[in-house]
């Protein structure tokens, strides 16, 4: 009789001991939200890169994460992390508020919102100090005339840069209006546009249009 009470009792106190390690992982359903202290804890870049990512799927968009910002964390039924962030769109850099609600314990996420806020504004063009002693700033007028010449099979020759500006954007744009010699031996004048990015030995003409027939 005794060793059943014994066995009996022990079966209660496991069944306890059980039923409260399971509840224990499990947030309660709601609560108040508080904002994020530590905005590098990698566990808050990897709700953000998430976001980020379900977003370029679900949008068929290229967006890279950059970094947070600021954000707060709310429990509801699980932990629902509001995010603002900012994230590379092309050349630009924008800024997105990101909702994810998660529950850990089933590993389940889901990107509840992803909005945007604002585009940073893009940093101004500068003129090219020295541009006539610049020599890299002279190679890239001539890329991009060798780079249109390619793309539209034409024949200019560079006769001169007139002007020439720079942007830092994600590397450095150069602007540039120049003269340049067509195969009729007529001269023009151009803006032309070059992208270049020095670290990965990158560089794109992106824009190249005639200004004006000069002769």
């Amino acid at each position: 009789m005794r060793s059943s009470l014994l066995h009996l009792l022990l079966f209660i106190f496991t069944i306890i001991l059980l039923h409260g390690s399971t509840t224990a992982k499990k947030p309660p359903l709601f609560g108040g939200s508080h904002p994020i202290k530590n905005l590098t804890d990698p566990h808050i870049l990897d709700i953000a890169n998430f976001a980020v990512t379900q977003h370029n799927k679900e949008a068929n968009s290229n967006l890279i994460f950059e970094r947070v910002i600021k954000g707060k964390i709310g429990v509801v039924e699980g932990v629902e992390y509001h995010l603002i962030i900012e994230a590379k769109d092309g050349t630009n850099i924008c800024k997105y508020e990101a909702v994810v609600w998660e529950r850990e314990w089933l590993h389940f996420r889901n990107l509840t919102s992803f909005k945007l806020l604002k585009k940073k504004s893009q940093a101004a063009w500068k003129p090219v100090e020295n541009l006539e002693k610049d020599v890299h700033a002279l190679e890239m007028a001539e890329f991009a005339v060798m780079e249109h010449n390619k793309k539209a099979e034409d024949v200019l020759v560079l006769k001169k840069v007139v002007s020439g500006e720079t942007q830092v954007v994600d590397g450095v744009k150069y602007r540039f209006v120049i003269l340049a010699v067509d195969g009729a031996k007529v001269c023009h004048s151009y803006e032309a546009v070059v992208w270049e990015k020095a670290w990965l030995k990158f560089k794109k003409l992106t824009s190249f249009k005639l200004l004006k027939k000069l002769t």
